[in-house]
């Protein structure tokens, strides 16, 4: 068993573990607070946060290009892999998720993505960036403009950092 999923008897689903946090949170967390030791984080290398916002732009930059290589090689391409879509239900484990990437690839004739980011949360080899996503995207001869916000969740890996969830809602 994996320590953060919960193979709980009131599962209604068992055959889908149920991931929990394993250290719940009471209340609001604080901006620069670590919510699991309740003390000020140090401030991260600006050379970290560089890496993390490249390694975001890199995500972005195989979107733009409709290019499953490139989507494929800044994801951790891992069962523990999320995507959520906007409007489309969690997909969970790299093969399902690089399934949808395709699908989206096939119908788009242009996907166009300005980044604004809004928050990095850096937490030893995990990285949350938070951003807005304006889209300029053609899809089956349909011209749209819209925003969504994002999350996005990296590991840190040997050969740098990987998307291990993207998280996107309409709106912004």
């Amino acid at each position: 068993p994996h320590p953060h999923i919960c193979y709980h008897p009131l599962n209604r689903y068992p055959s889908r573990p149920t991931v929990i946090n394993p250290l719940p949170l009471r209340g609001r967390v604080r901006v620069g607070v670590n919510p699991l030791e309740a003390r000020p984080m140090p401030n991260p290398e600006p050379e970290t946060l560089d890496e993390i916002r490249a390694a975001n732009q890199r995500f972005y930059d195989a979107f733009n290009t409709l290019d499953i290589a490139q989507m494929e090689a800044i994801w951790e391409t891992s069962p523990r892999a999320l995507c959520i879509h906007p409007g489309w239900s969690p997909i969970i484990g790299w093969p399902d998720i690089r399934q949808s990437w395709q699908r989206i690839f096939d119908n788009a004739n242009l996907m166009q993505f300005s980044i604004r980011t809004l928050n990095i949360i850096l937490q030893n080899d995990l990285a949350c960036l938070t951003c807005i996503e304006n889209i300029t995207s053609v899809v089956q001869g349909r011209a749209a403009n819209f925003a969504a916000c994002a999350t996005n969740i990296f590991a840190r890996h040997p050969d740098g950092w990987k998307i291990i969830a993207h998280h996107a809602s309409p709106g912004a």
